[in-house]
Formats: C-alpha cells, structure tokens, sequence
C-alpha cells in the first residue's frame, strides 16, 4: 500500500527555488531587480530550448518569483518573449547625434559611444543574447540578420558616398566582431582592453574619417 504524505512517508514538500542575490557588476555589487531576473531567466529559457520551451511558470522557477510577478511585468507569454529580445538603447540613433558634430573622427566617436553604452550590463545582456541566439538555434539566424540591418548597415549607408551598402556592410562588420570578441566570446586582450584605446584602433577602420 503506498504511503500517503504525512502518514510516516518521506516529506514531498516542493522545494523553493532558488532566488538570486546580489551580482557583481563592473567591480561592484548590484542587487538586480526582479523584472531583469525574470527577462535574464526568459533568455536561459530560451537559449536552452527556443521560444516554445518558454513558459511562465517555468521562467518564475528559474527566476526565484510568482508567476503572478511575471504577468504583473508581463501581459504574456509574447510580450515576455518581445522584452528578452529588445535592446536597451538604438545604435541607428547614435549617428544623427554624432553627425551633429561634424564628421571629423567620426568612426572613433562612433566606436567610442558604442562602448561607453555596452560597458553597461544592462545593454550587454540583450546583444550577448541575440549573437548566442543566432547560434544556438538556426532559426533566429534572420533575426540576427534583420538587427545587424536595420541597426548597423541601414543607417551605416547614409554617410558613404562610394558604394554605400557595401561600405556600410564592411563598417557593420567590423563593429559586430568587436562587440562578438569583447561581450560574448571575449576574447583577450579585446575584452580587457580600455575603450578609449579600442576606440582609436577600431574608429579609422569604419572608413567614416
């Protein structure tokens, strides 16, 4: 006769997951909100097994929350999925700005700009996600595709006049492997190296001046 719970069997009591404390960021202890918990839990999910592995309850077990707390954040299980995947800043948008002082060094501003927002863990995250995404899983290779497009080459092209979609795809390129080589594969020295520096190296090399 199996033993029922409580009458002298062993406890099945659910054990609770496990929350995450404070993270170290940049040399510093963060305590990270639970909103970037459960986006960073909805990634691993991701990552692990595509989109349809994602549900609510299973990313509240990984993030240490309710599953009240994710639709509390969330309406659903597509606008969680939306949240994992955008970016926390617009790459298209930093040439207008950079334009508005001039072109002189603009390739170093760029580059230089690019870092200052990606030494930042809350936009490294997302762009880690999305480059480990296109490899993990062969059907987020357009969605890789479509980023680098519309962030990088389409706005890239306005600014050369010889050959402006092959210049441009030549410029992205160079940005994309940086990014690759010192957020996601990090590569050394590129990943311990002062932005300042990658700055000056990698700026000439967008052929922007």
């Amino acid at each position: 006769m199996a033993k029922q719970i409580g009458q002298g069997g062993p406890s099945l009591k659910r054990k609770p997951a496990a929350k995450r404390g404070p993270v170290r960021r940049g040399g510093s202890v963060e305590r990270v909100s639970r909103k970037e918990m459960i986006v960073d839990a909805t990634r691993e999910q991701m990552l692990q097994g595509g989109t349809d592995a994602v549900t609510i309850r299973g990313v509240a077990s990984r993030a240490g929350v309710d599953p009240a707390l994710v639709y509390h954040y969330f309406d659903s299980k597509e606008g969680l999925l939306q949240a994992a995947q955008e970016l926390p800043f617009d790459p298209s948008a930093m040439i207008p700005a950079l334009l508005s002082s001039g072109r002189s060094e603009l390739g170093t501003r760029l580059v230089r700009t690019l870092l200052t927002v990606l030494d930042s863990m809350g936009a490294q995250a997302p762009m880690s996600f999305l480059f480990r995404m296109s490899f993990a899983n062969p059907t987020w290779e357009d969605t890789f595709r479509d980023m680098v497009t519309n962030s990088f080459i389409t706005p890239l092209s306005s600014l050369f006049d010889e050959e402006p979609e092959l210049s441009a795809g030549a410029a992205a390129v160079t940005l994309v492997g940086l990014i690759w080589a010192r957020y996601v594969n990090r590569i050394a020295p590129i990943a311990g190296a002062d932005a300042e520096q990658l700055s000056c190296i990698f700026g000439p090399k967008l052929g922007l001046g």
